[in-house]
């Protein structure tokens, strides 16, 4: 049962969404260079939770070293390694 009010908001919006596409949150995540740690297996983890996570903590941040930045900067050389 979610406790707090953040996770209630984010039970309430995946029930409002018609389907969660995972194979699209895993590329997306890949491509924005968001992987899984050691040990997780990526089959078996939600990419749509860890593109919330990292949106939800992450995502707003204007310092150059975090945020949007950030993100891009890990997908280019996510990208770069792997001949996208």
């Amino acid at each position: 049962m979610p406790s707090t009010e953040t996770e209630i908001l984010n039970e309430s919006a995946e029930r409002s969404l018609p389907s969660i596409d995972e194979g699209f949150w895993k590329r997306a995540c890949f491509l924005a260079g968001i992987g899984v740690v050691s040990g997780e297996d990526p089959d078996l983890v939600s990419w749509f939770r860890i593109a919330e996570e990292c949106i939800t903590m992450d995502g707003f941040c204007g310092h150059p070293q975090c945020g949007g930045s950030l993100l891009e900067y890990n997908g280019t050389q996510f990208c770069s390694r792997i001949h996208i």
